[in-house]
């Protein structure tokens, strides 16, 4: 998501065209909530006893594919 994010401010500095439609929005709207989910996943285990013990990977790369396809939906596909 940072890349996309350096991309489309590359992207508007030099007056490149670059198109979002719905799909990409949506894409990139889950995998924010998906990042958000993944990294409160053990808040109360965290509360508890102060370390967190696991991640949750799978719901972490889930979020990150979600926004690599957006990212190749838009820049170079």
């Amino acid at each position: 998501m940072i890349i996309f994010a350096f991309t489309i401010i590359y992207f508007t500095e030099r007056n490149i065209p670059w198109r979002m439609n719905l799909l990409n929005y949506l894409f990139l709207g889950l995998a924010i909530i998906l990042v958000f989910i993944s990294f409160i996943w053990n808040y109360p285990l965290l509360i508890k006893q102060g370390i967190p013990t696991k991640f949750p990977w799978v719901i972490f790369f889930f979020a990150e594919l979600l926004s690599l396809i957006a990212y190749l939906r838009v820049f170079i596909l």
